[in-house]
């Protein structure tokens, strides 16, 4: 999983990776400290509230760690992309604008590096 992620993250950073869906099946005793980097690949266009979302994964995290949101950004044809991606999908709720993802993030997390790959945003976020 890390070698995927750290191709695109600055070469400065040394994190240590805690994929999101290991806090799945009743494990509370996970958290990302100060060094950690909470991973989401994949996940967010199946939140049903988005801003719940980044909340949820705020609060599993220590102060100054990282949050690698991965996901499909769209710009002006996601209409056509949410459409077509729903009825591949039933639980697909949406893709998002990067302005989008950046508005949902703004109240707990500040942007240290985005990229963007192919149809995929790559965001690196820091717990404020």
């Amino acid at each position: 999983m890390e070698a995927d992620y750290l191709k695109y993250l600055p070469a400065d950073k040394n994190f240590r990776f805690t994929d999101i869906s290991e806090f799945g099946d009743g494990n509370t005793d996970l958290e990302i400290k100060e060094d950690g980097c909470l991973v989401s690949n994949g996940l967010f266009h199946f939140a049903p509230n988005p801003y719940k979302y980044v909340e949820e994964c705020f609060l599993l995290m220590d102060k100054n760690a990282y949050f690698l949101l991965i996901d499909k950004i769209v710009d002006v044809d996601d209409a056509q992309k949410n459409t077509s991606a729903y009825f591949q999908n039933s639980n697909h709720r949406r893709y998002y604008r990067v302005e989008e993802i950046i508005d949902f993030t703004k109240e707990y997390f500040r942007m240290e590096y985005f990229c963007r790959c192919a149809d995929d945003g790559l965001f690196l976020f820091k717990k404020i």
